[in-house]
């Protein structure tokens, strides 16, 4: 006896698997390298430094992490003869590219940090970011806590978009 399926299945799961396939796929975004500079006692602020890639255009548009009360993305730049660091609304990630947040450039910075950070330890952030098609995506990253007197180790062309390649 041969056992045909009903179309009254077959129909709707054939329907179900194409609008599947028809679905837009997210934005995959990588964070490499993150990490949280140090404090000390009653230190209110401090940075944390990544290197974010994605295979579609995003823009990070926010941060939070729960061991501080304000986490906001900021940018070191000369003003006159001074370094400034000003908040940032957003940044652009483009697609093939990575973008350096590094001491010289675009960081995040925890505002209102609750506690001591002690190097060894991991901080979790929350990464917000938009695609190109306004979808609202999140990443989650554990960065490692270093010493104070810590530095990211990259090179003079850090902060900048630049080649996926060089980045490696």
């Amino acid at each position: 006896m041969k056992v045909r399926p009903s179309r009254r299945i077959l129909g709707p799961l054939v329907f179900s698997v194409a609008a599947f396939a028809a679905l837009p796929a997210l934005a995959q975004v990588q964070v490499n390298g993150a990490w949280v500079r140090a404090t000390v006692t009653d230190q209110s602020d401090t940075g944390a430094y990544m290197v974010i890639s994605a295979d579609q255009d995003v823009t990070l548009t926010g941060a939070s992490s729960p061991v501080s009360d304000h986490a906001m993305i900021h940018e070191m730049k000369m003003h006159g003869d001074m370094m400034m660091m000003m908040p940032v609304e957003r940044l652009q990630i483009v697609a093939g590219h990575s973008l350096s947040l590094d001491e010289r450039n675009y960081h995040v910075m925890l505002e209102g940090v609750k506690r001591r950070l002690q190097a060894g330890e991991k901080v979790p952030l929350t990464l917000r970011f938009v695609d190109a098609k306004g979808k609202a995506l999140q990443v989650e990253v554990q960065a490692e806590v270093r010493p104070l007197d810590a530095h990211d180790g990259h090179d003079a062309h850090a902060g900048h978009m630049h080649d996926s390649m060089d980045s490696k």
